[in-house]
């Protein structure tokens, strides 16, 4: 068993279905297993009027096939009026909104349900861009960017759900409104940004606030805040800025909003290793420094007797092509960097001191050895 994945949308690739009605119509009902959901991925113009009520057995994912991040909201799938009356349904990396006066852009009446990384918009001064009608605990309205209608968000009636760190501006009256018959201050935002509302940025009366702000004094935190917080309001990049007091004023020093502007946050510098800190004062080994086939001759002089064929691990040893000729030894040790002569050519650790330098005219020192070294070669004694 596997998720059943399809591909909804006006430019869906291999589109399964062209509208998430359809899907709805289609896929609610079908057991995908257990442990395995329903997921409708989303591209393009996705429909008008979707209603979510099919019985999903498993629950079931709504997505856009790109991530948002508070900046790309053009990039988005378009979901026009969407109602949600099944529980344990996910929708994420959409684009919800209504242009009519006579809908919600989002209707939630259902549990289980969690509604986050959206571009949320009514663009009419009437209705809400989400409503609640009842009680659901254990929904959550989170990381999404909220404006528009009469009052952006609304509890019709209950207590509604969870909703935290979400962007929400442009209501032609409220940014939260609480309903009647519910809880007062049952409720609680959290980590939320209202700003730019006719009205009241949040109806304290029916909610508990904590670590938000606002730009007027009704949320009971942090006020006087404004689009200025963000990247660049006017361009649709709801992210909150680096600079601003909001990106380290959230719950434990989180930030406030939707989004942080990317490249924010705790910056963590590495701490440079040093030849010391990675060998410590270990003496080298002789067969740590032979076995590779590939080692420099220089490394090898420090004491002569290492330079056996048996050490070095090569099965057929000629000396020509592992030493050359004095001047090519000579040409190699010039361009080796990162050893001090004392390491090279007495007894002690190597990176002993951790001094990069160029080896130069140490090469005086080789002579006798390289005399010993060819004339042990060829008289048949190495």
């Amino acid at each position: 068993m596997a998720d059943i994945n399809k591909n909804v949308g006006s430019t869906a690739p291999s589109q399964d279905y062209a509208t998430l009605d359809l899907w709805n119509a289609g896929e609610g009902g079908v057991d995908p297993g257990e442990g395995f959901k329903s997921i409708a991925t989303c591209y393009g113009d996705c429909g008008t009027t979707t209603a979510i009520n099919g019985a999903f057995i498993r629950g079931a994912i709504i997505q856009g096939s790109i991530e948002y991040d508070g900046s790309n909201e053009s990039a988005l799938p378009i979901v026009d009026r969407l109602s949600i009356s099944t529980s344990g349904i996910v929708i994420r990396d959409c684009y919800i909104k209504t242009n009519s006066g006579s809908f919600n852009a989002i209707s939630l009446s259902a549990d289980n349900v969690e509604i986050y990384r959206n571009r949320i918009e009514n663009t009419t001064t009437s209705l809400q861009a989400i409503l609640t009608n009842g009680n659901y605990p254990n929904s959550k309205i989170h990381h999404n960017v909220i404006s528009g209608g009469s009052d952006v968000n609304r509890v019709g009636s209950g207590n509604g759900c969870v909703t935290y760190s979400n962007i929400v501006f442009g209501g032609n009256d409220k940014g939260y409104e609480g309903g009647s018959g519910g809880s007062i201050g049952v409720q609680f935002i959290t980590d939320t940004f209202s700003f730019g509302n006719a009205g009241q940025d949040i109806e304290p009366s029916n909610f508990t606030v904590a670590t938000s702000a606002t730009e007027d004094v009704s949320g009971g935190t942090l006020s006087g805040y404004t689009s200025a917080e963000l990247f660049n309001f006017a361009g649709n990049d709801f992210r909150t800025k680096a600079t601003s007091a909001l990106a380290t004023a959230g719950s434990g020093g989180s930030f406030i909003g939707a989004f942080l502007e990317s490249g924010s946050g705790i910056s963590i510098t590495p701490t440079p290793i040093t030849s010391s800190e990675s060998f410590g004062n270990t003496l080298v080994k002789k067969s740590l420094v032979v076995s590779p086939l590939s080692i420099l001759s220089l490394e090898s002089f420090g004491v002569t007797e290492v330079i056996k064929p048996i050490e070095i691990n090569v099965n057929s040893f000629d000396s020509s092509s592992e030493f050359g000729n004095a001047s090519i030894l000579i040409k190699k040790a010039i361009n080796v960097i990162g050893f001090n002569s004392s390491s090279v050519f007495g007894k002690i650790t190597l990176f002993g001191d951790a001094i990069p330098i160029v080896i130069k005219n140490k090469f005086r020192m080789l002579k006798p050895i390289l005399k010993n070294v060819l004339r042990k070669i060829k008289g048949g004694n190495l």
